[in-house]
């Protein structure tokens, strides 16, 4: 067997595993860099089988739940399938085809990993220079956000649009109240502002659904001058919500 192309969807495959330093050497494991996995965490909602660790030469990519991709003397095998590997390119990328097989799936994902990529070193500077020690940046999903008790601050997130267009395709959460503003906005083509806040606030998880939006989560009770630090925030292009010694920054 030919080696295989080292790129998913026009990405090296080791782009989309920052959290891993490689060596080509089958014989060796991938260098784990533990505070980068763990600040991704709890990012990954739709595609969670992929921040799984290697262990040995297996590691569960569960589609279906149970399945495991395991490395056996240069021979790959999952499921019922065999193919040879010549390196940790190899390898990776029949995880990619599993888990991200589509290019549509692969650009959800890197956009995720990109994001991380493109500010977390300017957050995580300008902490150290206020700090002079390093601290952990989680990013998370939005859903993961709200499941935490964050309605509050996710409602800032939401449009008055994202309300509308949720009511008119069904994204919120189903019961009198939303069933009555929604035949009141077909009826009139409106809603008031109370209204619009009140859906916010009893659909959040479902009008985020289909949201792509991750937050680095950045704890601010040691930061002195916080105002300052949102301010540089802003200034390098993020949003940023503040509450309770955290904000949350997103794009």
């Amino acid at each position: 067997m030919d080696k295989r192309n080292n790129y998913h969807f026009g990405r090296h495959v080791f782009d989309y595993f920052p959290w891993y330093q490689y060596t080509n050497d089958l014989s060796s494991q991938p260098i784990l860099k533990k505070e980068v996995w763990e600040e991704f965490k709890f990012c990954f909602d739709l595609f969670s089988p992929i921040i799984n660790l290697w262990s040995g030469n297996i590691v569960r990519v569960d589609k279906p739940y149970g399945s495991i991709l395991g490395i056996w003397d240069g021979i790959a095998r999952y499921n019922d399938v065999t193919e040879e590997v010549f390196d940790w390119e190899d390898i990776e990328k029949i995880r990619l085809r599993i888990l991200l097989g589509t290019k549509e799936l692969a650009d959800k994902y890197l956009k995720i990993i990109d994001f991380y990529q493109k500010y977390h070193e300017l957050i995580a500077d300008a902490i150290y220079l206020e700090l002079e020690e390093d601290i952990e940046i989680p990013i998370v999903s939005i859903q993961d956000f709200v499941c935490r008790g964050n309605v509050e601050v996710c409602m800032g997130i939401l449009s008055d649009e994202d309300v509308i267009e949720g009511l008119k395709n069904g994204n919120v959460q189903r019961n009198r109240f939303t069933d009555s503003v929604r035949d009141y906005l077909i009826k009139y083509n409106k809603l008031s502002q109370k209204q619009i806040d009140a859906v916010k606030k009893t659909s959040c998880f479902q009008l985020l659904t289909n949201k792509n939006i991750h937050v680095f989560v950045i704890k601010t009770n040691r930061i002195k001058n916080v105002n300052r630090f949102i301010d540089y925030l802003i200034h390098i292009g993020l949003k940023v919500k503040s509450f309770d010694g955290y904000v949350i920054s997103y794009l």
